[in-house]
């Protein structure tokens, strides 16, 4: 199996390791941060923002007129904090790594500079997972693509007063015109945050919907979401759960709780991306 991803190993295990060290001195000092900087080149950082630990409503009702069925039922589900990035990952971020591994850039040369702050797009699950691998090593962290989970709630945030979730990251309304790049208004990816804040979700995180799909680390499988059910298995070569809709994306398919997949060796969309996630000290491996 392709190392391009950090398994269920003893490399994670003492990365894990170090990591909850840290982790649990910061709570201790109550030195726990709401955002991570991780410079990856002089003029280059990924900016990740804390997402607490918490339920979150997942999915959506049955006779939901939007909804898909394979959003349903919808339930509630509890994650510990971990970090996700702002934005998707940018061709200039990404263009780091490719220089730094030899990696052959999806796009021309010429369309790097001018598209610096774009999403990269045109790359598959593995690439995008060989992207975290080789930052969690420059790093020493455990780095990695959000499940479909974390993805969500940090999209739609917690809980509303009401008990249930939102449709989109603002709130329930409609999207319009300043909210997000969908509906083939633009026809092309925008430069990141060109949306911001009036699309922004409860966390802070920019583009959540539309401008680029983006890989989440799960596996496709129906509802409800557990992650001890093998969709959270990384060696495994089915379809992967790509979420947030595209510059391409109709109202419907823009929402916090759709979802389609694709499979995993897929690089010929220029409308899928993907952001990282940083995980905070789960108490073990299975919570992964």
């Amino acid at each position: 199996m392709q190392d391009d991803f950090i398994p269920e190993s003893k490399r994670g295990h003492k990365i894990l390791s170090r990591e909850r060290a840290r982790f649990d001195e910061r709570v201790r000092n109550g030195q726990m941060e709401d955002k991570l900087i991780l410079a990856l080149a002089p003029d280059v950082v990924i900016q990740l923002v804390r997402v607490p630990a918490g339920e979150f409503v997942m999915g959506s009702k049955v006779g939901d007129p939007l909804a898909y069925d394979d959003e349903m039922p919808q339930h509630k589900v509890y994650l510990l904090d971990y970090f996700i990035a702002k934005t998707p990952v940018t061709i200039a971020q990404f263009n780091v790594f490719a220089r730094a591994t030899n990696f052959k850039m999806p796009i021309p040369v010429s369309e790097v500079e001018p598209k610096a702050d774009h999403p990269i797009t045109q790359i598959s699950w593995h690439d995008a997972c060989a992207f975290c691998n080789w930052l969690s090593k420059l790093k020493g962290m455990w780095i990695r693509l959000p499940s479909e989970a974390e993805w969500e709630k940090a999209a739609r945030g917690p809980s509303t007063s009401s008990g249930e979730g939102r449709a989109y990251p603002w709130g329930n309304a409609l999207p319009q015109p300043h909210h997000a790049n969908i509906e083939a208004r633009i026809n092309t990816t925008t430069v990141v945050g060109a949306f911001s804040p009036h699309g922004d979700s409860p966390y802070g995180c920019v583009d959540m919907i539309g401008n680029v799909w983006e890989w989440t680390r799960s596996l496709f499988k129906l509802y409800p979401y557990k992650p001890d059910d093998g969709r959270e298995e990384s060696g495994d070569l089915g379809m992967r759960v790509v979420r947030g809709g595209s510059f391409f994306s109709k109202p419907n398919r823009a929402r916090c709780a759709s979802r389609l997949r694709q499979p995993p060796n897929n690089r010929f969309e220029k409308d899928i991306g993907f952001r990282i996630c940083a995980l905070i000290a789960p108490p073990n491996l299975n919570a992964l």
